[in-house]
């Protein structure tokens, strides 16, 4: 396997790190929730795929999504997604009620919001 350079910036991206464990280690266990275990490969393939999703729905490079969503595997895939396209995410506390929660959505100025 060869390692990532770390001293050089553009390794240090979480897509560069997602997209080459995908090539060197594709069936090795990423993500695992519950019964769910997810291989670096088919966690790269499904960002891949939601990354299109928010593309279709309008978010290009440098616009703002907010994830409105508890832990789980989509949060982290949706993280992903957006990070493969160049969108900014916002996790957003689903405890956030009332004023905290539309101060939070209004500050972030999010072109999108996801949530579960």
């Amino acid at each position: 396997m060869v390692a990532l350079d770390f001293d050089r910036h553009e390794n240090r991206v979480l897509s560069t790190i997602l997209a080459h464990y995908a090539e060197t280690r594709p069936d090795a266990v990423f993500l695992q929730a519950d019964e769910r275990c997810l291989s670096y490969a088919e966690v790269y393939a499904q960002a891949q795929c939601y990354a299109a999703g928010l593309q279709t729905m309008g978010l290009n490079q440098g616009d703002r999504l907010c994830l409105y969503m508890g832990s789980s595997p989509e949060f982290i895939l949706l993280a992903f997604a957006a990070n493969l396209i160049g969108v900014h995410w916002i996790p957003v506390n689903t405890d956030y009620r009332g004023a905290w929660l539309r101060d939070t959505l209004n500050d972030s100025q999010p072109k999108l919001v996801i949530t579960d």
